[in-house]
């Protein structure tokens, strides 16, 4: 006979088993497979001089204002196995130095179906855009695109972008007077 210790190993071993191939099936029963639908529209882009109030590098840098509009809709990522979808916006620049820089300057975490309607009018980034080189004047142009990250409880993250816009240029810094003081 058995002991009561190899039985409860056999049994243990079985639940884990089984729990595995659950999980993997579910993993792959819910991988999101519907592409969302939405546009993003770049209105207006401003290089300001300015300087972080609450940051260690507080000198006099280059900073960029983006104004944009977002209507997406992103129900179709949801099903019974979605915890959260987290979206950004995110600018893409080369510069000599890099081939490709990102920046987020907007995101946000959509927890259930019913908030999956993205409708921005005339929104701001949310975080600042700067250049490492503290100004803009050896970046030509950036795309931004929208981007989408589902968070599911069981199984592995999906990534997807929503849209890419075409490149804008970078318009030259305004001459004011003062030194604008940002506040992220």
């Amino acid at each position: 006979m058995n002991t009561t210790l190899n039985r409860f190993n056999a049994v243990s071993a079985l639940a884990t088993s089984v729990l595995m191939a659950l999980a993997a099936f579910t993993a792959i029963m819910t991988y999101p497979t519907h592409k969302p639908s939405g546009r993003v529209a770049i209105k207006e882009l401003e290089v300001v001089k300015g300087r972080l109030e609450w940051h260690m590098d507080n000198r006099v840098q280059d900073f960029m204002k983006v104004s944009f509009d977002i209507d997406a809709d992103f129900t179709s990522l949801f099903n019974w196995n979605t915890k959260q979808v987290f979206l950004s916006l995110v600018a893409e620049y080369p510069t000599k130095r890099h081939e490709l820089n990102q920046v987020v300057l907007w995101d946000r975490i959509v927890r259930s179906k019913q908030d999956a309607n993205v409708n921005l009018l005339d929104a701001t980034n949310k975080y600042p855009f700067r250049e490492v080189s503290k100004n803009f004047a050896n970046v030509n142009g950036s795309t931004f695109t929208l981007k989408w990250n589902t968070m599911p409880k069981v199984g592995i993250l999906a990534y997807g972008d929503e849209q890419r816009t075409n490149e804008y240029s970078i318009p030259a810094r305004l001459q004011r007077d003062g030194i604008a003081e940002l506040y992220f």
